[in-house]
């Protein structure tokens, strides 16, 4: 198969031969007239079928970049401090705060489009003008609430008996 570049385009060598052939039987008829039409539609079927997977992959791979972290809550009674630690693909990233630091304990009890409850534990902290006062415990939310109530209660314990748990219910 041999390819020849006219204006920019490639031509098969055939399809040229061709076209010169009818040049010629224009110029040797009395015809005032000469349409040549060029389907380019493969060319952007080539760009499109580049782009799009291109697209998708890397769309794709900023989900998974921005999502793939391990996150760890410390309460570490010696230092007295509530350590979090997120380890990402582009490094770690830490915070700290005193334990004295700890308002309470909340659970946010949500509700989905379907009217399921789901509970969240997280424990909230002193503003600070640099992060969020809120510092989740569990990565996801469950349906039981007694459960989460447990696990509050053992934090409590572990932290200071007079911090507060408060269920705190959004819409």
């Amino acid at each position: 198969m041999v390819w020849l570049l006219v204006c920019g385009r490639k031509v098969y060598w055939k399809t040229l031969q061709d076209y010169v052939a009818r040049i010629n039987a224009l110029v040797a008829s009395n015809e005032t007239s000469f349409v040549i039409r060029q389907d380019t539609r493969k060319e952007w079927s080539t760009i499109f079928d580049i782009a799009i997977p291109g697209i998708c992959v890397f769309s794709t791979g900023s989900v998974l970049v921005h999502n793939l972290k391990i996150e760890t809550r410390t309460l570490d009674k010696t230092c007295q401090r509530l350590i979090c630690q997120s380890k990402g693909l582009f490094g770690i990233r830490e915070r700290n705060y005193p334990l004295e630091n700890i308002l309470r304990i909340n659970i946010k009890e949500m509700i989905d489009k379907n009217g399921d409850k789901w509970y969240h534990l997280s424990l909230i902290v002193e503003e600070n003008q640099f992060y969020d006062n809120s510092v989740p415990l569990r990565a996801s939310a469950t349906q039981n609430i007694e459960e989460e109530k447990k696990f509050a209660e053992r934090v409590r314990d572990f932290l200071r008996p007079e911090t507060p748990i408060a269920i705190v219910t959004t819409e």
